[in-house]
């Protein structure tokens, strides 16, 4: 079993910000065990009374959440509870060795036995009969690879501070279109996407391979940029090209020449452009495909 906090928030770090502290969950005034079978609340609300028991709850690791969608959940542990009339104050940590899930579908949801109908619209803290730690573990290793174990200070590095907000637009190209690309990404930026752009993004002191593969870790959309070299010199392009087609992220092509998509992708259509309309293309195809 575990326990899942799940709250608004107006600001994007609201538990990390609150690790280790004294935190007011008032906001869970009237919704404890909100979303939690009826035997499960029994078994954690101490007998002949309907008091919550905090210290059997304590030793539940936790979802820490936020309301809505493509939204991300961090594992952790309440180390105290102290009851108050208007609500339980916490104090919990959230261990770096824990994964950070990215929670953007419905199939996600129910595996974590989240209703997405109507839990996700509604601060609450419910308690769910599942092993959190065992579903974590087999999302680590499954093919669609939607859980990392990258901290948020590690996803803001790769991202930017607003990658909670949206999706995450991995943009792979030949180095000598490399100003044209950094265009297309702030138009993109600018209509709320998140997108990383390695010659941009990746600090120096870093390995450059390894912030590559974190990127293509965590993304939810590949764009392609299709110009004429994009195939030639082998490299990182089409073994980009293969790692979104294997995690089976929604694929974006964008044709700038006489290039099209190859192997294992070369089914898919390409939106034939040119770059001054290439951000208005892919923001138009990403919003008739359901993405946006």
């Amino acid at each position: 079993m575990y326990n899942l906090l799940m709250v608004y928030s107006s600001t994007l770090n609201e538990w990390e910000s609150n690790e280790g502290k004294r935190y007011d969950a008032s906001f869970f005034r009237g919704r404890l065990f909100e979303y939690t079978d009826e035997l499960i609340k029994k078994q954690f609300t101490l007998p002949d009374t309907s008091i919550p028991d905090f210290d059997a709850l304590m030793k539940l690791p936790c979802l820490f959440t936020y309301e809505g969608r493509d939204i991300t959940g961090v594992i952790g542990r309440i180390s105290r509870i102290t009851p108050r009339a208007r609500g339980p104050e916490l104090v919990y940590n959230l261990p770096a060795e824990y994964p950070r899930i990215r929670m953007n579908s419905d199939d996600i949801f129910v595996t974590l036995g989240i209703d997405p109908k109507g839990e996700l619209s509604r601060t609450h803290w419910a308690v769910k009969d599942l092993d959190l730690f065992e579903v974590a573990t087999t999302m680590l290793h499954s093919s669609d690879q939607r859980i990392t174990p990258l901290s948020s200070h590690e996803m803001q590095r790769i991202w930017g501070t607003h990658h909670q907000q949206g999706r995450l637009v991995f943009l792979s190209h030949r180095a000598s279109y490399r100003r044209e690309v950094s265009i297309v990404k702030q138009a993109l930026e600018s209509r709320g996407l998140s997108c990383f752009l390695a010659h941009e993004d990746i600090m120096p002191s870093l390995g450059w391979q390894s912030e590559i593969l974190n990127a293509l870790n965590t993304m939810d959309v590949f764009v392609g940029f299709m110009t004429d070299d994009f195939h030639q010199g082998g490299g990182w392009p089409d073994q980009e090209i293969g790692y979104a087609h294997k995690r089976a992220v929604h694929r974006v092509f964008v044709k700038l020449g006489k290039a099209d998509p190859a192997g294992m992708v070369a089914a898919e259509q390409a939106l034939s452009t040119d770059w001054a309309h290439a951000a208005d293309r892919i923001l138009d195809h990403l919003t008739s495909s359901g993405v946006l």
